[in-house]
């Protein structure tokens, strides 16, 4: 079986956004050919999506279903031995950029439950997470760098098969930002959309994870 847990917690790794690309309305004089109207009134255009890493602060919630699509898992389990659907998703998975480099990964009584056929039968897996984490973030280019700071976390893996449940295993963790120093994680940020692809290493080596997307909840 796949390391479940730790591919989870590569996934709630953080990301970011950059240029602020502006339009300048016309804001021209009178509007031709009407009756009774001294002065054309432009339409107020959209503001413009922020991109790159201006596009990074606020807070994020993962977007699971997405993240975790069939395909993905031509990169998490090569050769076809485990396949996993998408079971749903309880509570909040939420990643906070600030200003300044702070960042800070929230679980809010956060369940992912996975379902799929193995060599050994029918498997469920549900990981929980509930707790935060602290750490510090730099932008370079495409790519986030992460330096952990203070978390209290807990994570539980509770796998069934066959009908019965063969491990239940929970551990506390240091830190979920020490995933991002090891690996390599690089970023599109638009809007409010972020995709990630998490990298097994620094280098840029084989990716876990391929356009793991999160959401915006609020902005700057």
């Amino acid at each position: 079986m796949p390391r479940l847990p730790v591919l989870l917690l590569a996934l709630l790794a953080l990301s970011a956004c950059g240029d602020d690309p502006a339009a300048d309305p016309d804001l021209g004089a009178d509007a031709p050919g009407t009756d009774g109207v001294e002065e054309g009134v432009p339409p107020v255009p959209d503001a413009p999506a922020l991109t790159g890493a201006a596009c990074l602060l606020g807070t994020w919630a993962v977007d699971a279903e997405r993240s975790f699509r069939p395909e993905v898992w031509e990169s998490l389990a090569p050769g076809g031995e485990v396949r996993f659907e998408y079971g749903g998703t309880s509570g909040r998975a939420l990643l906070t950029f600030e200003p300044g480099g702070a960042t800070r990964q929230a679980f809010e009584d956060f369940a992912l439950t996975l379902n799929g056929d193995t060599p050994a039968g029918e498997m469920s897996t549900t990981v929980s997470m509930s707790g935060t984490a602290e750490g510090r973030y730099t932008v370079e280019g495409d790519r986030l760098l992460f330096e952990p700071g203070e978390a209290d976390l807990t994570t539980q893996a509770r796998v069934h098969l066959g009908g019965n449940v063969v491990s239940n295993a929970a551990m506390d963790l240091e830190s979920l930002f020490e995933g991002g120093e090891r690996g390599r994680t690089t970023f599109i940020c638009r809007g409010d959309e972020l995709l990630l692809d998490i990298h097994e290493d620094a280098e840029g080596g084989r990716v876990l994870f391929d356009d793991a997307r999160y959401t915006r909840v609020s902005g700057p």
